[in-house]
């Protein structure tokens, strides 16, 4: 089971994969305000990471559809950046300094 971490360093939380449960958690670097931020139409969620300056979370689906997705650090706003991509994805990295923002 491939768990995927990520910490948003400007507001002080952690986000994290669980594919066993298929959702995406949040949690105050603290361990305090636990919660799940994304779920339903998540099948085997691995890779992840944050964009705190824009406000985004990504992450890749690796289950029988595999894409990349991206959503709102609070889980709304999900769109699918690239679908059927054939192989899952593994990793995800950004490059904040030169991001382009997909909308």
């Amino acid at each position: 089971m491939l768990l995927g971490l990520a910490v948003d360093w400007v507001a002080g939380n952690v986000y994290w994969t669980d594919p066993k449960f298929n959702v995406i958690e949040m949690a105050r670097l603290n361990g305090s305000c636990h919660y799940v931020v994304v779920t339903g139409n998540v099948d085997k969620p691995t890779a992840i990471a944050v964009d705190p300056p824009r406000g985004f979370l990504f992450w890749s689906d690796a289950g029988k559809e595999p894409r990349l997705e991206r959503a709102r650090l609070d889980g709304s706003d999900r769109f699918v950046l690239m679908n059927d991509t054939g192989n899952s994805i593994s990793d995800i990295a950004l490059d904040l300094e030169v991001s382009i923002l997909i909308r």
